[in-house]
């Protein structure tokens, strides 16, 4: 299946799998800039939430980018 993997491309175990990713870590994850996830997130390429003061990507939403990509 398409799960979430490690800058390695190994599976993640389900203990180390987060349940929302900032978009910083977005980023690293997709090998883009953080100015692209944000502009990405602003155009609803990716589905963003505000949590708290902070803007979150579902688990989700990164396993639909990782499998598909930005539509």
């Amino acid at each position: 299946g398409a799960g979430l993997r490690d800058r390695g491309g190994a599976m993640m175990k389900p203990e180390n799998v987060k349940q929302y990713y900032r978009p910083a870590e977005l980023a690293e994850h997709l090998e883009e800039s953080r100015q692209m996830i944000y502009r990405w997130i602003r155009r609803g390429k990716i589905r963003a939430i505000h949590h708290g003061r902070k803007l979150v990507i579902c688990r989700e939403e990164v396993q639909r980018l990782t499998s598909t990509g930005i539509q």
